[in-house]
């Protein structure tokens, strides 16, 4: 009889005889994930971990505030390099009692430039800013930008990241 490893990640296991596996507890700290979009593409970037992740994703500004967060992670799809003033007041409401780690993503040059000032106000605010904003690659063309395979692994890879560095 042939049997599979176990694996933990982040607090999941995956334990399988012959192929079959088992899923339990996905994460073990409270995370959400929030989108700053002029196009789709940051909406369909978090809709992805919230779905990979079992949290959930929400516009900035959010419906419902942030209350008791460990990680935040932002994406945002603007090509300006001055962040828009919901992304400001998003950042100031922020303090250490509503969330702990904030990490940032961006889909252009222009929305990495944002996320570093972005990051200054929230450091401001004694939250801890993980890592720099990191710029995610999606497909740009006449009609937009579309997201592709290499986005998605790029965005997830990005997020197993940040928990690796918030775990350590």
């Amino acid at each position: 009889m042939r049997r599979f490893p176990c694996i933990v990640e982040y607090g999941t296991k995956y334990c399988g005889e012959y192929g079959n596996y088992w899923r339990l507890q996905k994460m073990n700290f409270k995370m959400r994930v929030f989108f700053f979009k002029t196009e789709g593409v940051a909406e369909e970037l978090m809709e992805q971990l919230s779905r990979e992740y079992r949290v959930k994703a929400d516009q900035i500004p959010p419906a419902y505030p942030v209350e008791n967060e460990k990680l935040i992670l932002v994406c945002i799809d603007d090509g300006a390099s001055k962040p828009k003033k919901a992304l400001v007041d998003f950042c100031r409401n922020l303090d250490n009692t509503r969330c702990q780690n904030v990490a940032f993503g961006a889909t252009t040059k222009g929305g990495v430039e944002a996320a570093k000032e972005l990051a200054n106000i929230i450091r401001s605010n004694n939250i801890n800013v993980v890592d720099e904003p990191h710029l995610v690659p999606v497909k740009s063309g006449l009609f937009g930008s579309k997201v592709t395979d290499e986005s998605i692994s790029d965005i997830k890879n990005w997020a197993k990241h940040i928990i690796d560095v918030i775990h350590q």
